[in-house]
């Protein structure tokens, strides 16, 4: 009986031997716990002359610190859980800038000083933020500074929906929210093969404005040229099709920025965007995909990934041979002194992979559709879907 008692408790030991390396390496990326939020924050600065921001409440404490070399500050949230504190953001748990605290949510955002910012609910209603400043730094008043919003969603978990993100210019303008898909942010074209001899530009609406014959004018034809586009079945380039030297237009828009609500510690932010390919050459000539990230009525957490994907083939018109026309100025025979003419391999290196960079800010490139539909991507200092 004893030995059967022994064998018992010998094997009742491993098991909590095993059961505490396995805790171990399972929550391995636990956070650390403080007993106060100073003591937590102390953890993150060598100087506290360094904190141009802090904002506190019972269970929350957001501050920023100073970066060296012109670098934007650094923001970092705590926050108490069962009596201690824990840092909260950055973190692998949240790269998105929301922090969860007790039934409500927080949400902290760098801007240009001058700026509004809050959030406007499905119902029209609107959030103003609970604190908002510019960062004071080396003395100043603050005035040139970012400037930090945080903005609070009280019992979250009850009021679920799409939350928008509005950002308002000193002069009153929203700046951040867009009804037409094509008041288009940025366009980029690209000659080649998709390798490093392969050449693109890229410019923003205004930076195209700025030219002084009809490359001035590619985003009004590209619209019209496009207007007269019939739907077709989803086309998938087949890459024994496509010519030695492609030829292709995007163009990408993004109509605004939401954080949405799905239930208890179920919020993310997402980008409502619509990125547009027109083929110029081969085979698949005048074909024009459309690509949309909306999560409107999609759930991330029980659907996936929203992707939206159609086809169209763009009928002939005097617009669309206008628009090939303006397409070869932007690649010239003489490319001695363009500045402007990059190759695909440093825009690579500009824009980490190809893979992910089309649907990022300022509209960047991936490869031609045919081989992988352009993808979505980034609003500081949270990551958009």
């Amino acid at each position: 009986m004893s030995r059967s008692i022994k064998r018992i408790a010998v094997k009742f030991i491993l098991w909590l031997v095993i059961m505490t390396c396995l805790s171990a390496y399972v929550y391995a990326d636990t956070p650390k716990l403080y007993l106060s939020s100073q003591s937590a924050m102390e953890k993150h600065v060598d100087n506290e002359d360094k904190v141009i921001f802090d904002y506190e409440t019972e269970k929350l404490r957001v501050f920023a610190v100073s970066s060296q070399d012109s670098e934007p500050p650094k923001i970092y949230a705590l926050k108490k859980m069962l009596g201690f504190w824990v840092c909260d953001y950055p973190s692998k748990r949240n790269i998105q800038g929301i922090t969860y605290a007790g039934n409500d949510a927080y949400i902290y955002l760098l801007e240009e000083a001058g700026r509004t910012l809050y959030l406007q609910t499905e119902a029209g209603e609107k959030i103003d933020p609970v604190e908002s400043r510019p960062l004071l730094a080396d003395g100043t008043d603050g005035s040139g500074n970012p400037a930090i919003s945080i903005l609070k969603i009280a019992d979250y978990a009850s009021h679920l929906g799409n939350y928008r993100l509005m950002i308002q210019h000193s002069s009153g303008k929203i700046i951040s929210a867009k009804n037409d898909e094509l008041d288009l942010d940025s366009m980029t074209l690209v000659c080649g093969a998709y390798d490093e001899n392969s050449q693109l530009v890229e410019y923003t609406s205004k930076e195209l404005g700025r030219f002084g014959d009809d490359r001035a004018q590619v985003i009004d034809v590209f619209k019209q040229a496009i207007s007269r586009k019939i739907p077709m079945e989803p086309v998938t380039f087949e890459s024994t099709k496509m010519p030695d030297v492609e030829k292709n237009i995007y163009a990408a828009t993004t109509l605004g920025t939401y954080y949405k609500v799905e239930g208890k510690n179920r919020i993310f932010r997402w980008d409502h965007k619509v990125n547009y390919q027109l083929v110029m050459n081969g085979e698949y000539k005048d074909v024009l995909l459309r690509h949309e990230t909306n999560y409107m009525t999609h759930s991330l957490f029980e659907d996936g990934l929203s992707v939206i994907n159609s086809s169209y083939k763009v009928e002939p018109s005097q617009e669309l041979d206008a628009l090939d026309r303006i397409y070869h100025l932007f690649f010239p025979k003489a490319l001695t002194g363009a500045s402007w003419l990059t190759s695909l391999r440093d825009y690579a290196a500009r824009s980490r992979t190809l893979q992910d960079a089309m649907g990022q800010d300022g509209g960047r490139i991936c490869r031609s559709a045919g081989r992988n539909m352009p993808r979505q991507g980034h609003h500081k200092p949270a990551v958009a879907i």
